[in-house]
């Protein structure tokens, strides 16, 4: 995902058997997903040619890569139960948190490692999404397997807390101290992302969940709540949908993204808990461009593509 402050992360399931194999994320050609970014723009066309390019993407377009279960390949989605992803949850929310304080260490002035925050996080599939959350007392997972009781909110929250901490301090680069997730709540934000929309964190999985901008997220969420979250169709070559209703909810988040300049200006405001206009830093990322930040997506820390050689330097989940 890079060392730079993001337009946009697209979370995916798990690295396809294609795509651990070919070290490019939604390399597989049934895959729409680069179609998808390239027709709606969040991929310039002209810039961005298909899988192969995947590594140019945090710099020429803002957007970054990674998987709920990076690092553990396999096509078929179903062999994985509710609770491997419990079991992936602390890793991913670990690389989410470790990106945005990289990112924000470019902000002048930020102190709370949120500034630099990603301004969109899109799932691209509901079940990656609804599998962070934790299902009801009694309730079966995914293959049967029973998920556990949410207990209560207090208890939930503080257990996700100490479990990202856990695995932020296992990541490479995390210092070996543990880390808490970033601050959410509250009017905490930045110019790169925003204020703090009304959004619920809850430990319980909703009921339905619908594409789009999402407005209840799981206990334990890891990023600022400026950070919107989306759920995106699948672009599975394997889900059964027409073009035209695969492609509505990506171009809707193409018009979101192009309310935001690339590249972003983030401008610190936070220090001891008082909230100030710091310096600013434009990020464009491009050494080509201005000579600045430059970033390559990172192959074993996002998952989605990442052999097996790629994931043991870069630390895929």
């Amino acid at each position: 995902m890079g060392d730079a402050p993001l337009r946009l992360v697209i979370v995916g399931h798990n690295p396809s058997q294609h795509a651990w194999q070919s070290g490019h994320f939604y390399s597989n050609p049934s895959n729409w997903m680069w179609r998808i970014l390239r027709e709606t723009g969040i991929a310039p066309p002209d810039r961005i040619r298909g899988a192969h390019d995947d590594r140019l993407m945090p710099a020429v377009a803002g957007v970054g890569f990674t998987d709920v279960g990076s690092g553990t390949p396999g096509t078929d989605s179903s062999q994985f139960s509710s609770a491997d992803f419990q079991r992936w949850r602390p890793g991913f929310f670990a690389r989410l948190a470790g990106q945005a304080r990289r990112a924000s260490a470019a902000v002048p002035g930020c102190s709370c490692g949120a500034c630099g925050a990603p301004a969109v996080v899109a799932f691209s599939g509901k079940r990656q999404f609804t599998e962070l959350f934790q299902l009801p007392p009694g309730s079966k997972g995914s293959k049967g397997r029973n998920s556990g009781s949410s207990g209560s909110a207090a208890a939930s929250s503080a257990a996700a807390a100490a479990s990202v901490a856990a695995a932020a301090a296992a990541e490479p680069g995390g210092g070996g101290g543990a880390e808490a997730p970033l601050p959410t709540g509250g009017s905490s934000s930045s110019d790169c992302g925003g204020k703090a929309a009304e959004v619920a964190l809850q430990a319980r999985r909703p009921s339905s969940v619908s594409t789009g901008r999402q407005w209840v997220l799981p206990d334990g969420w890891p990023l600022p709540l400026s950070t919107e979250v989306w759920v995106m169709t699948s672009t599975s070559g394997a889900a059964p949908m027409t073009r035209e209703a695969r492609l509505a909810p990506w171009q809707a988040l193409a018009d979101r993204l192009a309310q935001d300049a690339w590249p972003r200006r983030c401008v610190a405001r936070c220090s001891g808990g008082i909230m100030h206009r710091g310096g600013s830093v434009a990020v464009a990322g491009d050494p080509a461009v201005d000579g600045g930040v430059g970033v390559a997506a990172g192959a074993g820390g996002g998952g989605g593509a990442a052999s097996g050689s790629v994931a043991a330097t870069n630390g895929g989940g």
